[in-house]
Formats: C-alpha cells, sequence, structure tokens
C-alpha cells in the first residue's frame, strides 16, 4: 500500500493481513507492507493521477495463494495471488465499492465470503450487470422461487 498526497493512492479496502509494517519517507510517502495467510481474501484499490487527473483507477479482489501454486501478477502484490474480481476504470470501479458498501451494509464482512462470490460478480459486472444481492437466492431455489412467483401471477 502506498500514499503521495494528491498523487497515488493504493490502500487495503479489506483483509485480515497477519501483519503490517508501515514505512514513512519524506515528501509525503508513506509505504505499508501487509503479510496475509493462504487463502485470505482481500481488496485493493489502486488510486493515480497525474497532472491532467485520474491516470488509473483499478479495485482487485484477490485470494492469496499457497506456496507453489499458480499466482496471477498484481501491482502491489507479491508473489501474486488469484484474482476473483477485477474492475478498471471510473465508473466500473465505482459499481464495485458501492456493492462492496451493501454488503458491509447487511452486516457481512467481505474478507469471509466465499471466492465464488467475487468470481460471479465480476462475470456480472464485466457485461453490465448488477451483481445478485448477498442474500438474494441463487440456483435451483431461485429458480423455484421465480416459478412459484409466476404461477402465483397468472391465476
Amino acid at each position: 500500500m502506498q500514499f503521495e498526497d494528491g498523487k497515488r493512492n493504493f490502500r487495503l479496502l479489506f483483509g485480515d493481513p497477519v501483519k503490517i509494517e508501515t514505512v514513512s519517507f519524506q515528501l509525503g510517502v508513506t509505504t505499508q507492507h501487509a503479510y496475509f495467510r493462504p487463502d485470505s481474501i482481500f481488496a485493493l484499490d489502486l488510486w493515480e493521477r497525474n497532472e491532467y487527473g485520474t491516470k488509473e483507477w483499478r479495485i482487485y479482489i484477490v485470494r492469496a495463494v499457497w506456496p507453489g501454486e499458480r499466482a496471477a501478477r498484481i501491482p502491489q502484490v507479491e508473489p501474486g495471488g488469484e484474482i476473483l474480481l477485477y474492475a478498471k476504470g471510473k465508473n466500473r470501479v465505482q459499481k464495485v465499492l458501492s456493492w462492496l458498501r451493501e454488503i458491509e451494509k447487511a452486516g457481512e464482512m467481505p474478507a469471509h465470503l466465499h471466492p465464488d462470490l467475487y468470481r460471479a460478480a465480476h462475470v456480472r459486472f464485466l457485461v453490465n450487470l448488477e451483481p445478485r444481492r448477498i442474500n438474494e437466492p441463487c440456483g435451483r431455489l431461485a429458480d423455484f422461487l421465480k416459478e412459484r412467483e409466476h404461477e402465483a401471477y397468472h391465476r
């Protein structure tokens, strides 16, 4: 994680690090190193600007991998991780941040949710659909409820 006033803010949105080390430099630069156990889920918000405004804005939701397990290269993450959800650009990142706030309002801790929730949300965000709400049924239960609702409507 890194912060440079007015230039860059790479921050941890959520996660349960085992250890955090903070290093402060002159010129308003602060760097933190967060260490996670394998299978931990965490999110990074990477924002950077130049003299013309926002240069890049990305969000990653990542699962920390086990030693020897394949990993994707992710900025600010060593040795890498499994990308569960990725969004780039102001509008997409803001949608993901809003969705994460809804999850927290529902009383859930994003770091403790199943990785499949993030994988499914990633696909839905890619095609500009809203992801399912955290308490919304899916799969066979959702199909059953929709069918029952349809039958009640047509009586």
